[in-house]
């Protein structure tokens, strides 16, 4: 075994995608929730023509679709951003490892 074959596997060590994904995906789905629903109403102040603030535009989806209507198309995006979310979290804890093990910070 070579050299840079021990250092990755003494930066790897116990990295366990058991761990990283389902922790990685429920960050992101925590994180589309609470986002999710501002989405829209910024999208129909941006398109309105008059000049009208966001809280107006959210009264009248309120009003107009319910609660319903600020969350159209949320599972879609839970599907398409998952896997996002789940990688981004791995890369960040490994990336966190490698530069620990670099010892630059200390």
């Amino acid at each position: 075994m070579g050299a840079s074959e021990n250092i990755a596997t003494s930066i790897a060590g116990n990295f366990s995608l058991k761990v990283y994904n389902p922790s990685g995906g429920l960050s992101n789905y925590l994180s589309m929730i609470i986002a999710y629903p501002f989405g829209p109403v910024i999208g129909e102040v941006q398109v309105s023509n008059e000049n009208k603030s966001a809280l107006i535009e959210a009264e009248k989806k309120l009003r107009k679709e319910g609660l319903q209507g600020f969350f159209k198309g949320l599972p879609k995006s839970f599907v398409r951003n998952a896997a996002g979310g789940a990688l981004t979290f791995l890369a960040y804890e490994f990336m966190v490892r490698v530069l620990g093990g670099l010892k630059i910070f200390s």
